[in-house]
């Protein structure tokens, strides 16, 4: 709800079951205090999430999909700044973290690699085939 959130400006023929990124993108830029505060709540999240997953892990490498993208810095700059709080120094100083670049391709290659895992998993495939 919150109509007085400019994400209601900015949603396609004023219909609230029309928003979108778009909407609530422009809304975060036009620093709209409701879209604000749930965007950096949705950062705050992803670098909690990717802390652990650091912390766990330990990878060289974690390639983000749509919200990395889609929203380039305005995503990767406030998760990056936080990262620190919730991932050991030794991860991060070896970890590089970045958007991917099959852009909206992401969930056909996805889908694929499900599938493959799964015929992987029954035996029906192997990696080197």
């Amino acid at each position: 709800s919150h109509p007085e959130s400019l994400i209601h400006t900015f949603i396609e023929d004023g219909k609230l079951e029309n928003v979108d990124m778009i909407a609530f993108e422009k809304a975060i830029r036009a620093n709209d205090k409701f879209a604000v505060e749930l965007w950096e709540s949705i950062c705050l999240k992803h670098s909690q999430a990717l802390g652990t997953i650091i912390n766990l892990l330990n990878p060289e490498l974690i390639v983000l999909g749509t919200f990395a993208w889609a929203m380039g810095d305005l995503f990767m700059e406030p998760v990056k700044a936080r990262l620190h709080e919730f991932a050991w120094k030794e991860g991060l100083d070896i970890c590089r973290i970045e958007p991917s670049q099959l852009r909206r391709d992401i969930g056909n290659y996805a889908g694929i690699a499900v599938a493959l895992n799964c015929l992987y998993e029954v035996g029906r495939w192997s990696p080197a085939e």
